[in-house]
């Protein structure tokens, strides 16, 4: 199995005598015809669908590969951070129901830490 539109060359057949012409012609994989032993290519140059024995395969280029995919799309690198200044919260426009900043500091720090160790030791006990 070969890789999949990946670039091959193919023979190029109408060298008309001309040594320094080019023998292969760039083309993509396309895959393998029903009922024909070869190869389906896409001619990039000629810009048709022709199948083919005589290939060389570059396994490692991908001519219809587009590099934007490969970026994201969106990173929080491109978001601009805006300072908002908000009004600063008076007194009288708390809730009394709620907690406030001072009574949870409070309720904090009147917890009793217990390791890890002595925990176990009291479950098992």
């Amino acid at each position: 199995m070969r890789v999949f539109s990946c670039l091959v060359y193919i023979q190029n057949t109408k060298t008309w005598g001309d040594k320094f012409e080019e023998r292969g012609k760039p083309c993509v994989f396309l895959g393998y015809p029903h009922g024909q032993k070869g190869y389906r290519v896409y001619d990039l140059i000629e810009e048709n669908i022709l199948t083919t024995r005589d290939v060389t395969f570059v396994e490692s280029i991908f001519p219809f590969k587009t590099t934007d995919l490969a970026k994201p799309v969106n990173t929080w690198e491109d978001e601009r951070i805006v300072d908002v200044d908000l009004p600063e919260q008076r007194e009288d426009m708390r809730d009394p129901g709620h907690d406030t900043p001072d009574t949870f500091n409070n309720e904090l720090n009147s917890l009793k830490v217990v390791p890890n160790s002595q925990e176990e030791g009291i479950d098992s006990g």
